[in-house]
């Protein structure tokens, strides 16, 4: 007879098996372009033998490069199509009650993928499985998120471009988006040198939560205190809902005079 799916997807090859079959990713989710592992655990069974399979990956993955590692010997894994993994005669002994088979998977597919509902072109099951030899499947579903995390474009650098006398102050708004797929967090903004923000409506300020596809208004001020080039900066720090805080820094420049009527006459 040939192999039965069961009603969660496992198969049961023909004959008697060696091993068991399990699979599970590294991470639950990565953000796009990124990647993570993807590791098929063989459990002996019995005498031990050698087992065969191919992992057909969903849609929306693929291999995220030809590098393949593992503790199981033997045999070979061919991974020169980006959309399968064929694991041929790799050895299960008893004496090594367990061993892998360990890939990297990345997202094909564009745009954020959620697992609720395990989507089919990002999540991994028994049904993926085929070609098994002496090797029983008790795989369960398992679901690659890919999240495009928050990210606010701050400028890297701005230049005042006009002079500003000494001791009065000018400003200029600068609009930070958020250009990712989840909301983000300001933690803080903090200023240094001659340059500070200032509040205001819909102000980047800690604590302001900027959602996706929205904007904060980042009011720069610069008061020189001398002449000459005045440098400093501005750091925000901010985290995207589902990731860690990141701090980006915008550093400033303008230039300082003295208004004519502070200088002494000649």
């Amino acid at each position: 007879m040939g192999s039965k799916p069961t009603s969660l997807g496992s198969f049961v090859a023909p004959g008697a098996a060696v091993a068991t079959l399990t699979k599970a990713f590294g991470a639950a989710q990565i953000t796009p372009g990124a990647s993570t592992s993807l590791t098929f655990t063989l459990t002996a069974q019995g005498s031990g033998g050698t087992v065969s399979f191919t992992d057909t990956l969903p849609t929306g993955l693929k291999l995220a490069s030809m590098t393949v590692g593992g503790t199981c010997t033997g045999g070979t894994v061919d991974v020169s199509n980006d959309a399968f993994v064929r694991v041929a005669g790799k050895q299960v002994v008893p004496a090594v009650p367990s061993c892998t088979v360990i890939v990297n998977v990345t997202n094909r597919s564009a745009g954020n993928a959620s697992c609720a509902g395990n989507p089919s072109a990002f999540t991994n099951s028994g049904l993926n499985l085929s070609g098994l030899v002496n090797v029983t499947s008790v795989v369960v579903p398992i679901c690659l998120a890919v999240i495009d995390l928050g990210r606010l474009n701050v400028p890297t650098s701005f230049t005042f471009p006009a002079a500003q006398t000494v001791g009065f102050a000018t400003q200029t708004p600068i609009t930070i988006q958020n250009l990712g797929g989840t909301n983000v967090l300001i933690n803080s903004v903090v200023p240094a040198g001659d340059f500070t923000s200032l509040p205001g409506s819909n102000a980047c300020a800690s604590n302001q939560l900027v959602t996706t596809g929205s904007f904060c208004i980042l009011t720069v001020q610069f008061l020189p205190l001398t002449d000459g080039t005045r440098t400093g900066s501005i750091v925000i720090a901010s985290t995207p809902v589902g990731g860690t805080q990141v701090a980006q820094t915008l550093q400033l420049t303008g230039t300082g005079i003295f208004h004519p009527s502070t200088l002494e006459p000649p």
